[in-house]
């Protein structure tokens, strides 16, 4: 009966640990468990690229700065993402502003 509420307890600890919507069944830990080694040794090649062309290039970057530096344990404040979230934020206006201008003077140019 223990091993039965400690496997009960497990899900929930895990449902809470992982932020999950519904807890996950004892299969599923068990599976991810047993083939933990298949997937620890599916590591990405360092020269992988991605075929999708990205559609902001600049976020990407900063997501994996991000992602790096929080996988070395260095601290990323709060503030520091807001202030590249306003200066990434920015500077796709002002090439959406580019842009719609070049359109409008490529409309002239039809006309």
């Amino acid at each position: 009966m223990s091993s039965r509420r400690s496997r009960r307890n497990s899900t929930y600890r895990e449902k809470e640990t992982f932020r999950l919507h519904t807890k996950p069944t004892q299969a599923s830990i068990s599976n991810l468990l047993r083939g933990k080694e298949k997937l620890l040794k599916a590591a990405v090649p360092p020269n992988f690229r991605s075929s999708r062309r990205v559609k902001y290039p600049n976020l990407d970057r900063k997501m994996l700065l991000w992602e790096m530096l929080r996988a070395t344990a260095e601290a990323v404040k709060r503030v520091e993402l807001q202030q590249q979230k306003q200066q990434i934020w920015k500077t796709k206006q002002k090439q959406d502003t580019e842009k719609e201008e070049e359109e409008k003077k490529e409309e002239k140019l039809d006309d």
